[in-house]
């Protein structure tokens, strides 16, 4: 028995000298086997992914606010979205903008001229004052008269405001006097564009306006001939309508040729 217990305690202490030694040393001393795993451990960036990078662009993803001249340009894209045309003409360019809210019939029609080059073929400014500028009237007794569909076509829109022909109507028309810019029907192909206001005008049951000139009135429509005077406000005066249906626009050439004209329109 004490051989045995000396033999075992020698083991013991030459088995603590080894792995003193070992550490001492810097040895790797292995004792028992190491753990074995079926597959490698994932690492914790490979299951979260890459960090991510700071974005030095923070400034230019912020919010922006409308600055006055965006909001100018949402109003003029509104005020566009309404229906209107251009028209050239002997002394430049005037921009009508529509309103089918108020004379939906007229308007149509009004379009239906434009798109048929009506207005292309030469249309006078026959009569010219202080007041208005008429138009419309072209040569009726042409032949052939590619334009006679549309000038019999179904009747425009009669007056908006108070469209029955009764005192109190017409009362009604009164309160709504044209004024400057406004661009109308008065019956048949008659148009006229209003230069100065009066309380008088758009009180008759025909009388429809369609929409108003937002460009070209001072440059244009205030500097067309009036040098003739006209046979409407002054009989034996200047252009006669009655003389353009029939000679067409010829007529007004040769007798008034200082006359201005619509030379074409188109859809804006």
């Amino acid at each position: 028995m004490g051989g045995h217990h000396i033999t075992a305690t020698v083991v013991l202490v030459g088995l603590l000298n080894y792995l003193f030694m070992g550490y001492i040393l810097g040895t790797t001393v292995t004792v028992f086997p190491p753990l074995r795993h079926e597959a490698p451990l994932p690492s914790l960036r490979a299951e979260v992914g890459p960090l991510p990078t700071p974005d030095h662009n923070l400034k230019a993803k912020a919010v922006q606010i409308p600055s006055s001249e965006s909001k100018h340009k949402e109003k003029t894209t509104e005020s566009n979205a309404r229906p209107g045309f251009v028209c050239d003409t002997t002394k430049g360019q005037f921009e009508v903008e529509l309103n089918p809210d108020l004379a939906p019939r007229s308007v149509d029609r009004l379009l239906d001229f434009v798109r048929s080059g009506y207005f292309n073929q030469s249309i006078a400014f026959f009569r010219v004052n202080q007041w208005i500028t008429q138009f419309g009237v072209d040569h009726h007794f042409q032949r052939p008269d590619k334009f006679k569909e549309l000038r019999n076509k179904a009747k425009q829109d009669e007056n908006p405001y108070g469209p029955r022909d009764t005192p109190e109507d017409y009362r009604k028309r009164k309160a709504h006097p044209w004024e400057r810019g406004t661009y109308a029907w008065i019956g048949g192909t008659h148009m006229l564009i209003v230069r100065k206001g009066n309380p008088e005008m758009g009180t008759n049951l025909q009388d429809a306006p369609a929409g108003r000139v937002v460009r070209g009135m001072e440059g244009v429509i205030d500097r067309l001939d009036n040098s003739y005077g006209n046979a409407v406000d002054n009989a034996g005066q200047g252009p006669d309508q009655t003389k353009l249906a029939q000679e067409g626009p010829e007529y007004i050439h040769r007798e008034f040729p200082k006359t201005d004209f619509i030379t074409s329109c188109w859809e804006r």
